[in-house]
């Protein structure tokens, strides 16, 4: 972890949390249009944060697993196999009935140890995102066990301070998120208006028959000797290569 302040602790996830587990395998049979959320590894998003977009739904029978796997606010969410493994989410809100699949771990936080937002934060870190990466093992499947989540170490300040660090990261990032989203935007309208410029020239909605292209700068001009050299070479390159295979 480095260098951390003198008074801080250092535990392992399994001393600060509830519970951590995963979603079983064979829900596919449960898979529904209308019904609970079933949250897969394509839901944790690169900000900390869940994405919704598209989310599929289950028609789950009152179970065992149901309740074991079934998602409470304050949890974090974490992707333990494939190309995502060490994604990290939060869950901020309340949420309609919604339970993990196989690919991703439950983490549930003790509030009396850890505040959940911090220990989000730290998971979220190259603290947590170093580790998940060791902790990867490799062969044919590549991605983490539960075991390897509650190994991962955390630095734990007091309660308060744990407090304090969540309110400046929140005051500090939420500048930085209005930032990427307002480039975001410009970024999507500026696509749509290629898309919709390019489909009305083609379609003609859009005459263009009056306008002059841009002279191109003495340093930009290609001579048509040139062109017609660098053309000889290639047609010479590949008549001596044809003759040499024939050969």
């Amino acid at each position: 972890l480095g260098d951390v302040p003198e008074h801080w602790e250092i535990w392992p996830i399994r001393r600060v949390v509830a519970m951590v587990t995963s979603g079983s395998r064979g829900w596919a049979e449960f898979y529904s249009d209308e019904g609970d959320l079933f949250l897969q590894s394509g839901n944790l998003g690169r900000s900390m944060s869940l994405n919704l977009a598209f989310v599929q739904k289950v028609n789950l029978r009152e179970s065992s697993e149901g309740i074991r796997t079934l998602v409470q606010r304050g949890d974090t969410l974490i992707c333990i196999t494939g190309a995502l493994t060490g994604n990290v989410a939060l869950v901020d809100l309340d949420l309609p009935p919604a339970y993990v699949n196989q690919h991703v771990a439950l983490v549930r936080p003790d509030p009396r140890k850890v505040y959940p937002r911090f220990l989000a934060y730290a998971l979220h870190s190259n603290i947590g995102k170093i580790q998940f990466k060791n902790a990867e093992y490799g062969g044919t499947k590549q991605g983490l066990g539960l075991n390897d989540v509650k190994s991962i170490i955390v630095p734990l300040p007091s309660n308060d301070e744990q407090l304090g660090i969540v309110r400046e990261l929140d005051f500090t990032l939420a500048d930085l998120s209005a930032t990427i989203e307002r480039a975001s935007s410009s970024i999507d309208l500026l696509s749509e208006y290629r898309t919709r410029l390019v489909a009305d020239v083609v379609t003609g909605k859009l005459d263009v028959r009056g306008v002059e292209l841009p002279r191109l700068d003495e340093d930009d001009e290609v001579e048509d000797s040139d062109i017609t050299d660098e053309a000889d070479r290639e047609g010479l390159d590949y008549g001596e290569e044809a003759v040499e295979e024939a050969e």
